[in-house]
């Protein structure tokens, strides 16, 4: 990254930095500086490198803690229709346990049924805002798993609509 204006401009030292795009994915910058201006990452490498512009900045030890460039959802059914919520609330409340409501056809039961009766349309919409609510959040990469289908017609379906999105 280039170097800027040093107005508003704090740097954060002794971090394991893993910038993304270019190079090894998984080379980790060592002994690193992330210069941060005005929102913006201004300047990053290793602290020996930190251009002397920025050198008089206000500072920040980061410990040597690991700063990647955002979160990572690793595992996440996030193709399904449906809504348990009011579920959870029952078992919070202490009314049913998972085991009761799988009984009675709730729990993943009541997920597989709506999943299989959601057209694609449906799911690839309802997909896509659910993605857009993790970018909102800073999750940056999603694992997007199948498994509400249950079925071999509705699991491939939702692995269409994996691949689409």
């Amino acid at each position: 990254m280039e170097a800027g204006s040093t107005l508003m401009t704090e740097v954060l030292l002794n971090g394991r930095l893993a910038p993304f795009g270019g190079g090894n994915p998984f080379d980790v910058i060592e002994d690193g500086a992330l210069v941060v201006g005005e929102g913006h990452i201004r300047w990053i490498g290793n602290r020996r490198q930190l251009p002397e512009e920025f050198r008089s900045c206000r500072t920040h030890d980061l410990g040597n803690r690991l700063v990647t460039p955002g979160l990572v959802e690793c595992h996440t059914h996030l193709i399904f229709e449906g809504d348990r919520g009011a579920e959870r609330v029952e078992r919070c409340q202490g009314r049913a346990t998972y085991a009761e409501q799988l009984e009675r056809g709730g729990a993943i039961h009541s997920t597989v049924r709506a999943t299989r009766n959601a057209d694609y349309n449906r799911l690839y919409t309802q997909a896509n805002e659910r993605i857009c609510a993790f970018e909102a959040r800073g999750v940056t990469s999603i694992e997007i798993k199948s498994g509400y289908g249950l079925d071999i017609d509705t699991e491939l379906k939702l692995l269409r609509i994996g691949r689409k999105l």
